[in-house]
């Protein structure tokens, strides 16, 4: 009975081990890549800012929200709400709000975070995020 029982638990342990090799590999990964995004930003007066660009409209938690959004995005979907955004920022400049278009030139370049982090390549023929916030600033 205890040889049994010696055989079971060296049995779940083996198991135990091979499932802790095999997630260790995919999650290695995963935060490899995370920590790169990471270490490319700063946090500056509270605002996180990557590749120089300076969210004013999205808090921390805001930022991370909608990249967690826009991760779960099918590619199709992330480059059809990239558009909206582009959209919805040019709409609100032409009304001469500057908040709104400020807030969704932002989300438009946390899409443009997730569509380079997978290798895509916005339209051409909208707007990127850079050239909304210029098109904001001079607004202002």
């Amino acid at each position: 009975m205890t040889v049994d029982w010696v055989v079971l638990t060296a049995a779940l342990v083996g198991l135990g081990l091979t499932s802790v090799a095999a997630v260790r590999t995919g999650t290695s990964s995963v935060g490899d890549a995370i920590g790169a995004a990471l270490s490319s930003g700063r946090v500056s007066d509270g605002i996180f800012v990557m590749d120089g660009f300076e969210f004013l409209r999205h808090v921390p938690v805001a930022q991370r929200n909608a990249l967690a959004l826009f991760r779960d995005r099918t590619d199709d979907e992330l480059l059809a709400a990239a558009g909206g955004q582009s959209r919805n920022s040019l709409n609100a400049l032409a009304e001469g709000d500057l908040d709104t278009a400020r807030f969704w030139a932002e989300r438009r370049y946390i899409s443009e975070i997730v569509a380079k982090e997978r290798g895509l390549t916005p339209n051409p023929n909208q707007p990127s995020a850079a050239e909304l916030i210029a098109a904001v600033d001079a607004a202002s």
